[in-house]
């Protein structure tokens, strides 16, 4: 009869042994799914966020290129037609193929994203006609379009906490001889 009772308890002792168990195998195990979504989630926001500033990046090389040709033209007068059929943007198809994936992007880098690629339309419209408005007007829009793409890459790297790399240009030290070694 002892002996029944004190396996009884120790059965009882068990089961709550094994649900504790249970559920704190669980709770880990859910802790870790979780931590492992905030890991995937913030690759893909990286990803898309980098993704998304060298885009910009190439657009912007476009724009200064094209700034660059038009510069020196007069900028009261239309852009000559030889020179206006060249004027070209290049296509955001990095965006275009990652529209809907914009929620993963905090609102922060989202917005100034929006602003900038509200803008390439207009420019890509009024370089169709370079050759019949000044071309005052073409840079002005192409400054637009620069300074709202300077603006999203910064808002990326600012929320990403990504750093530029700035390239050091200060020259070397001379190389001074040692006048007691011979």
């Amino acid at each position: 009869r002892w002996k029944a009772r004190m396996l009884g308890f120790l059965a009882f002792l068990l089961l709550i042994i094994a649900v504790f168990a249970l559920s704190i195998t669980r709770i880990s195990l859910a802790k870790a799914n979780r931590r492992e979504r905030g890991r995937l989630r913030h690759a893909r926001r990286y990803t898309l966020s980098t993704g998304m500033a060298a885009e910009v990046e190439i657009i912007r090389a476009g724009v200064m290129a094209i700034q660059e040709r038009i510069r020196d033209l007069a900028q009261d007068r239309p852009i000559p037609t030889t020179a206006s059929a060249t004027l070209g943007l290049p296509s955001a198809t990095f965006w275009n193929a990652n529209a809907e994936r914009l929620y993963v992007l905090p609102v922060e880098i989202t917005v100034p994203l929006l602003r900038f690629h509200a803008l390439p339309e207009d420019a890509v419209r009024k370089l169709a006609v370079a050759s019949a408005i000044p071309a005052s007007t073409i840079m002005t829009v192409l400054e637009k379009l620069s300074g709202a793409g300077k603006q999203s890459v910064e808002a990326i790297e600012h929320a990403m906490g990504i750093a530029r790399k700035v390239p050091d240009t200060t020259p070397p030290p001379p190389k001074t001889m040692n006048p007691t070694a011979s």
